[in-house]
């Protein structure tokens, strides 16, 4: 299934940029 695969790698993209938000956020509140 492609449109699976493309899924999931839309996922995996939004978990990175919330990672990054994440890390910014900690970083910033130190």
């Amino acid at each position: 299934m492609p449109s699976n695969q493309l899924w999931f790698s839309f996922i995996k993209g939004v978990s990175l940029f919330h990672q990054e938000r994440i890390i910014k956020l900690s970083v910033s509140m130190q």
